[in-house]
């Protein structure tokens, strides 16, 4: 999640793993997380042994892991399996659902029979940089999630 948000906010992390979480849960990705992000060409090469920028970002982002384990996801990414950079060159296969934190999330429209059909939204971006959602519903769920991991 780290280096495909590129280390923004909590809603770019959140968007990312909605993805990975919406791939394990389909039967039609690898089963668990781990396996989703080392598949093939599928994310960041070699996600499992890059270095990271730093503890402070890796524990932010174990937060956001953790809500999502907890069932937190994105609400504009139900159902949604695929992600590009946004502005990057796209596909006529390719049916945008939502700009979240500088990627473009969107529906294949190849598999879209497997799928609800989803329209285009996009997350509004707050003076401080962060996509937003419902900022403090998820700052909720991050702070309870924080304190789960802090458990451990």
């Amino acid at each position: 999640m780290i280096f495909e948000a590129r280390q923004r906010a909590h809603n770019s992390l959140l968007a990312v793993g909605t993805v990975v979480a919406n791939r394990a849960e389909s039967g039609r990705w690898a089963p668990n997380w781990c396996a989703v992000v080392t598949q093939r060409m599928q994310f960041t090469s070699n996600p499992m042994s890059s270095p990271l920028p730093s503890l402070e970002i890796y524990d932010f982002a174990m937060s956001v892991a953790e809500a999502i384990a907890s069932g937190l996801r994105h609400p504009a990414l139900t159902n949604v399996y695929h992600f590009r950079t946004t502005g990057s060159a796209r596909s006529a296969f390719m049916s945008d659902v939502a700009d979240v934190g500088g990627n473009t999330y969107y529906v294949d429209l190849s598999t879209a029979h497997r799928s609800p059909r989803h329209q285009r939204t996009t997350m509004a971006t707050s003076t401080h940089g962060l996509d937003t959602v419902d900022q403090t519903q998820l700052d909720a769920m991050i702070a309870a999630a924080n304190a789960a991991f802090d458990r451990r």
